[in-house]
């Protein structure tokens, strides 16, 4: 199947992307002022709505743990630290 890896703007603290179930996330960075994702997908596998939320050090959790995966984290020039889930 073949893959490729796109990038995806966060826009707000939550973003949903339409990308396959097992799309993976291999990279949050921080580019041009805008927090991107990184995601190799399989242009072949059909898509589903995934959603992608970021949070700042010391902010609250709200959703339970069992509910979300770490991907990364990443530090912007300001030298504010984000965590996506």
């Amino acid at each position: 199947m073949p893959s490729t890896i796109h990038k995806f703007s966060m826009t707000a603290e939550q973003s949903e992307f339409q990308i396959p179930a097992d799309a993976t996330v291999l990279h949050v960075g921080h580019q041009h002022g805008v927090t991107c994702l990184w995601i190799q997908l399989d242009l072949e596998a059909p898509a589903v709505t995934r959603r992608f939320r970021i949070y700042a050090t010391g902010q609250l959790i709200t959703e339970p743990n069992d509910k979300l995966t770490y991907l990364g984290s990443v530090q912007t020039p300001a030298g504010f630290v984000w965590h996506l889930l």
